[in-house]
Order: structure tokens, then sequence, then C-alpha cells
């Protein structure tokens, strides 16, 4: 059993996770932080199959065609690239 707040306990048996009721994201995030990474990533993909497939699939064409627009955009100077920096800061301000 591990401890990961005073109160919030978390048993494994085999393969499986036994998690008291979880009354919050928050709680559930925490819990699903401190697992190993190998049980992050099996969590992280039952999370995604669980979820619909986009409704209108993207087709190869589709793709390349917005990356040679963006591309396009880049060497025409409309738009600067992103340094590394500034890169991390958006994206951890979009998952906060």
């Amino acid at each position: 059993m591990f401890l990961l707040q005073p109160g919030f306990q978390f048993a494994r048996q085999g393969d499986a996770f036994i998690l008291p009721p979880v009354s919050t994201l928050q709680e559930i995030e925490a819990a699903a932080l401190r697992l190993s990474e190998k049980d992050r990533l099996r969590l992280a993909d039952k999370i995604l199959g669980s979820l619909p497939a986009p409704l209108t699939p993207i087709e190869p064409e589709e793709i390349l065609a917005e990356a040679v627009r963006r591309d396009a955009e880049l060497e025409s100077g409309e738009v600067r690239p992103l340094n590394e920096k500034t890169f991390w800061a958006g994206v951890q301000h979009r998952s906060a």
C-alpha cells in the first residue's frame, strides 16, 4: 500500500490498483502522477482508448497541405518560429 497524502491510499493487486472513493479530479490526478512511468502509460492508453474517434478523420493529404501552408508562413516571415522556452511555456499554460 502506498501513502499519497494523509488519509489517501491505494493498493496494487497484480496489474490492478485498488483506489478508495475519489471525489475530485485533483485527487485522481495526484494518484495517477505517483504511478510508475509504465503504469502511467498504461492508464493514458486506457483513457485515450475510451474517447470517441474524431468526427471527421484527417486525411494524409490534409495534413501535408497544412504542413506546407505553415512552412510557407514561416518562409514568408508572416509568422515567427517559437524558441524552445516559449514553446514549453505555452504547453504549460494550456495544461494548467
